[in-house]
């Protein structure tokens, strides 16, 4: 009789601590975009394609659920093109995430309309990188400003309104690749 009751004790444990921890979902933002992504990259000014290189993202899972690897890869030479980056989930279902660069830089990321995007200035140049799914293929694209050459219009009064201040940046490039899953 003990170990039928030491059996069924064991059992309701079991089932109490499958129960309580959560199901990582692997068809859902971020991971169902775990892979290996190979494509091309090209830099686009207002001239046309200025560069083209070989580009991959290699997205995986780490051993804690709110953590992905999410390198970067630029060139041929896949180790030394390599930035190995950590998607950290903050808030899964507000879209908020931090993409870690390991070297004390810390972006926001945002998922919103199926899209992963995070903005950001580093001297003097203003940067949006977008990441989004379109069929079988993953869309990277960071479009680039430099915040020194600036066009400031309005900051005036107008028929009793005042016009705010509007800053206009130059666009300089795209940065474009279409990935394909390997």
């Amino acid at each position: 009789m003990k170990y039928i009751l030491s059996m069924i004790i064991m059992f309701f444990v079991l089932i109490c601590n499958v129960q309580s921890q959560e199901v990582l979902d692997t068809t859902i933002f971020p991971y169902s975009w775990c892979g290996y992504w190979e494509g091309k990259l090209e830099i686009i000014s207002s001239e046309g394609v200025v560069q083209s290189l070989p580009m991959a993202y290699d997205i995986a899972m780490t051993d804690r659920d709110s953590t992905l690897v999410w390198a970067l890869i630029y060139g041929e030479d896949i180790i030394k093109g390599r930035r190995d980056y950590r998607l950290k989930v903050i808030d899964q279902k507000k879209g908020l995430f931090l993409m870690d660069e390991q070297n004390s830089i810390e972006l926001g990321a945002y998922y919103i309309d199926g899209k992963l995007l995070s903005m950001f200035e580093v001297q003097n140049n203003i940067l949006l990188s977008t990441q989004q799914m379109s069929g079988d293929s993953m869309i990277h694209e960071i479009i680039f400003t430099n915040t020194q050459n600036a066009i400031k219009s309005g900051d005036q009064i107008i028929k009793g309104d005042t016009i705010p201040e509007v800053m206009s940046f130059p666009l300089k490039n795209i940065q474009k690749a279409i990935l394909y899953r390997q």
